[in-house]
């Protein structure tokens, strides 16, 4: 069973990122559960979300506590929250960030480290800070768990409301988060 953290801020769009890929994984006859873990939070305060993927079906409904992936969408909680807590030795872990690499290494060298700029992504598309879709397609690049076109078609699905040129937008986006994830030496 692959387990992912998405580690992000309220208002980030975590919570659909997290759903997408479990309905992706189910598409792609996998099993998988995703649920959040908050409580009266508001926009802008920490939050983190669980998905489990496995070709067997998945009995537990517990919290991650030994992700083999954390996915972090807002850099700014470094220092903040410890997302590396439980990541297995030879875990990965993808950020979305603009810090130099070298400060990432630093802190975080012992896993395997993928680093894409989420931020800038979604202010250039949506002018707003919505790292969500780039990052989906960051851990699809960083994990190989999931095919980029199934997650394609699960973004249109999830976002069929919005106008054409809003999900053609999104679906660049997870383009690009795939496209732009590289890993840091």
């Amino acid at each position: 069973m692959l387990q992912i953290r998405i580690h992000g801020r309220g208002g980030q769009g975590g919570k659909t990122a997290a759903e997408i890929l479990a309905t992706g994984a189910i598409r792609s006859d996998k099993y998988a559960k995703s649920f959040p873990e908050f409580g009266p939070e508001r926009t802008g305060a920490p939050v983190q979300y669980y998905t489990k993927i496995s070709n067997e079906e998945i009995k537990s409904n517990q919290p991650i506590i030994d992700p083999d992936v954390v996915v972090v969408l807002d850099d700014t909680l470094i220092g903040l929250v410890n997302f590396t807590d439980g990541l297995k030795e030879k875990g990965i872990l993808v950020f979305n960030s603009s810090m130099p690499e070298e400060k990432i290494k630093e802190n975080f060298g012992k896993y395997k480290i993928f680093v894409v700029d989420a931020t800038k992504i979604s202010f250039d598309l949506f002018q707003k800070n919505l790292p969500n879709v780039p990052m989906l397609g960051s851990i699809l690049k960083a994990t190989n768990v999931l095919d980029l076109d199934t997650i394609k078609e699960e973004v249109k699905e999830k976002f069929s409301f919005l106008p054409e040129d809003i999900l053609e937008k999104n679906i660049k986006a997870l383009e690009k988060g795939y496209n732009q994830i590289h890993p840091i030496k």
